[in-house]
């Protein structure tokens, strides 16, 4: 573990070194921040959502054969 360390500690200090000596690199211009997306225009109120289909009848009744039965036990 100390060995690791140390040899990475020379490794950046070795590369270090190097980029030292090389010009320094010119800083990349910020690109612009893309806008904001402007919102939607807003949409006339429109009528309250009708209400979801009604479970089937079926499965309705069968919930509810089960929970007799459970009850009834």
């Amino acid at each position: 573990m100390i060995f690791s360390t140390s040899s990475f500690s020379r490794r950046f200090r070795k590369k270090s070194m190097i980029s030292n000596s090389l010009p320094p690199r010119p800083r990349p211009r910020p690109r612009p921040r893309p806008r904001p997306p402007r919102p939607p225009p807003r949409a006339p109120p429109r009528e309250p959502n009708p209400p979801l289909n009604p479970p089937r009848a079926g499965a309705a009744s069968a919930m509810l054969i089960l929970v007799l039965y459970v009850v009834s036990r």
